[in-house]
């Protein structure tokens, strides 16, 4: 299968329902995941995690 001239231009009207669609995978991921490398930047929902280490017994 080849790209042709007539291929780019079509895909190039469906640039921005790409990106929308990728970010919004991003976010959707980012919180089913609870990634707290991302989530520790969230202001309110950061404090769902302690920053104080338990004590080890």
């Amino acid at each position: 299968m080849v790209i042709g001239k007539k291929q780019l231009a079509q895909l190039s009207g469906f640039t921005s329902t790409i990106l929308s669609y990728g970010v919004a995978a991003f976010i959707g991921m980012v919180y089913l995941t609870d990634w707290r490398v991302i989530v520790n930047y969230i202001p309110l929902y950061n404090t769902k995690f302690s920053n104080e280490k338990k004590p080890e017994c």
